[in-house]
């Protein structure tokens, strides 16, 4: 195939890509792209680098931005590799503002992926917050011991210990997003439960005054969205 020829079949090919993309975008209304590559004259894969909030990245992998026929030029999207090496080894891409045009009669070959590609990179960084809390009961009502401040996801690690020498029971209750759990001790036991969305530690009434010991094991899950 003469270099005329294999520049309007990619051409063709590209302009194919760029109206798939738009109806995908217009009919679900989301970041739906078919990422693809180029093959230079040299038989090597096209590679262009870039900076996204101060990281330099190198792909090999674009998206159609636009596509000017007589001229045989097209505006690329550089698609940023998951692990911001030029070539995804984990398989997923992510969108970027980084443009580039160029001439496509330079190339000899592309190949269309069926590789994810994402609007943005989600960051988790897992927290982990120890703590004891010492209380007494009281005699008339059911008390608040602590409350979750943060809208982070957690899981929650509870052990409730019984710290007197009185032979009564012990009640505390834990408030989750979706449920209510009960935890109960007599003299000298202790008893633990993980729950996931921890909000609320409350300790119920008693006919004595009591003395116990809770220690929580919080693990919150902070979330960051990472545009490129």
């Amino acid at each position: 195939m003469g270099w005329f020829r294999l520049t309007n079949f990619i051409i063709k090919k590209l302009k194919e890509i760029h109206n798939i993309n738009k109806k995908l975008e217009i009919v679900q209304k989301c970041s739906c792209i078919n990422p693809f590559f180029l093959i230079t004259r040299e038989g090597e894969h096209f590679f262009a680098s870039d900076l996204s909030n101060g990281h330099s990245f190198k792909t090999c992998y674009f998206t159609v931005i636009s596509v000017n026929e007589p001229r045989n030029c097209v505006v690329l999207e550089l698609l940023v590799p998951c692990c911001l090496n030029s070539i995804c080894t984990n398989r997923a891409l992510y969108r970027s503002n980084s443009r580039i045009l160029i001439d496509i009669s330079c190339f000899c070959g592309m190949g269309i992926l069926k590789i994810p590609v994402y609007d943005y990179l989600v960051l988790k960084t897992n927290i982990k917050d120890k703590f004891r809390i010492c209380f007494s009961t009281t005699e008339k009502k059911s008390s608040i011991l602590w409350n979750n401040e943060s809208n982070f996801a957690n899981t929650a690690t509870v052990t409730l210990h019984h710290k007197d020498n009185k032979n009564s029971t012990i009640k505390i209750n834990l408030q989750t997003k979706e449920y209510l759990y009960s935890l109960s001790v007599k003299k000298g036991e202790s008893c633990a439960i993980t729950v996931k969305d921890l909000e609320c530690l409350s300790v119920d009434s008693s006919k004595k005054i009591l003395h116990g010991l809770i220690e929580v094991q919080l693990n919150h899950i902070k979330k960051a969205n990472r545009c490129f």
